[in-house]
């Protein structure tokens, strides 16, 4: 009986207005009506959930739906970040890297990209490779470098663009590498894949 009310519960969320407005934003972002997607999504981050905070945070950066607003993009990042969303983390670096509505900090920015390839971030997770290849914000490191871009050509939300420019960078790193920093990076990307692969959504 108690799983069933659980199961019961659980439909009762995914029909909620919550989910279906988010649902209706979202759809409505990606055809680039950003008047119905602003209209779905505002009211939704105004409520407090976490994916719409971030949505809206990405339409003042760019300026879709509303008037272009670099603090108030800031701002919903934020926000989106204290209720746990990593992704907007990787948006946050983004500014920080260009210097929009902050002033130019590398090293502010490869934090912001760590944090967000940590909660799996596959474009994070790229730029942090990048980052650790150039040292950039971080002491250079080919090891590291190796690692996520390792990290990055294994992870199923990658886009097939992303994975092969990373498995060529794989290739071209190891020719500068030990056997035994290849082995290192190796064993360590397989490990921040396992962890992901294994890990239960929270209250499971």
């Amino acid at each position: 009986m108690k799983r069933l009310y659980i199961a019961f519960l659980f439909l009762l969320l995914l029909a909620s207005p919550s989910y279906a407005d988010f649902t209706a934003g979202e759809k409505a972002f990606n055809e680039r009506d950003f008047e119905t997607a602003w209209k779905e999504l505002h009211p939704l981050a105004e409520s407090g959930d976490a994916r719409a905070m971030e949505a809206v945070g990405c339409m003042y950066l760019d300026g879709n739906g509303v008037k272009l607003d670099y603090s108030k993009a800031i701002e919903w990042f934020k926000k989106a970040v204290e209720k746990g969303n990593t992704d907007a983390y990787n948006n946050l670096g983004f500014m920080y890297t260009e210097g929009l509505g902050v002033k130019k900090d590398a090293v502010k920015a490869f934090d912001c990209y760590f944090k967000a390839a940590h909660g799996n971030n596959y474009m994070a997770q790229a730029t942090l490779a990048a980052l650790y290849y150039a040292g950039i914000g971080v002491k250079k490191s080919g090891r590291d470098a190796l690692k996520w871009f390792l990290i990055v050509s294994q992870n199923p939300a990658s886009d097939d663009e992303v994975r092969e420019s990373s498995l060529t960078k794989c290739a071209e790193i190891e020719k500068e590498l030990t056997a035994k920093q290849i082995e290192s990076a190796k064993a360590q990307a397989a490990t921040f894949l396992k962890a992901f692969k294994t890990k239960k959504p929270a209250g499971e």
